[in-house]
């Protein structure tokens, strides 16, 4: 009876929101787009955005379908711990995560913001959103050392960042020690026709184990990993080096300091 009417209660949140979603997107746009522009909305001069039609119209409605999928997708997921009588919640969100690292003399501080934060199966699950598409191989790894070099698991190592502030600050506090369980909430890949299959996470797999969960063993290999990559990043005597991707160079936020279109058209 009890699971019943907490099934009926999150069924009424859910059509609530729903019915709401029209006014929390236009609201959303609106600012984002004023911010853009540097203005500001005011009683006395609101500033006049038509969400109506066009490509803000278009723009809206992907978001609006993107959030109502999501929500879905959540809706499926209480619904199915519910019924195994497992414990699911959802514990934080946009939670920022701090802990420092030492580097040789020096104390790093590493900062990151979890999307959401769960408790379920009896783990901490930490979860990313994601717009684009995301390859669930990405996310399998044998070999440490892949992590840091391959371009192909930079949202893996993302996740392996998440897990390893978690267990150093909010980790500690709450004595929610590892395993913890890491994925990635990709709202075009929420669905496959009308399946809802779950997130892409975090896979570690080797002739000896197959795990899903970011044990404190892993999690002490990625300490080991990234304080070398760190060392490396901090030590003056090695030089950066240009990527030999130029493709990379399209979307890199340094590309004022590196001048590499600067130096081939001289």
């Amino acid at each position: 009876k009890e699971i019943k009417q907490s099934q009926q209660h999150y069924a009424s949140i859910f059509k609530d929101t729903l019915k709401d979603i029209d006014q929390i997107v236009e609201k959303a746009m609106r600012q984002a787009i004023l911010n853009d522009r540097g203005e500001k909305d005011t009683d006395h001069s609101p500033v006049v955005i038509d969400l109506s039609h066009g490509k803000l119209y278009l723009a809206s409605e992907v978001v609006k379908k993107a959030i109502q999928t999501y929500l879905k997708a959540l809706e499926t997921d209480m619904d199915q711990y519910q019924k195994a009588l497992q414990c699911f919640e959802i514990r934080d969100s946009e939670k920022e995560m701090t802990c420092s690292v030492q580097v040789g003399e020096h104390e790093l501080q590493l900062k990151g913001f979890a999307d959401r934060i769960d408790y379920r199966d009896g783990h901490i699950t930490i979860l990313d959103y994601k717009t684009g598409k995301v390859d669930p191989d990405g996310l399998h790894y044998e070999d440490f050392d892949d992590i840091f070099t391959d371009t192909k698991h930079k949202q893996l190592l993302q996740l392996l960042m998440y897990g390893y502030l978690y267990q150093n600050g909010q980790g500690k506090k709450d004595a929610t020690l590892p395993p913890y369980a890491c994925g990635i909430i990709s709202f075009q890949q929420l669905y496959t026709g009308n399946n809802y299959e779950g997130y892409p996470s975090f896979h570690y797999k080797d002739e000896k184990v197959d795990a899903r969960l970011m044990s404190e063993e892993v999690l002490q290999s990625f300490k080991e990993n990234l304080t070398k990559l760190l060392a490396e990043i901090i030590n003056p005597e090695l030089d950066f080096k240009q990527t030999e991707n130029e493709e990379h160079c399209n979307y890199c936020d340094y590309r004022a300091i590196c001048k590499r279109q600067q130096q081939k058209d001289e």
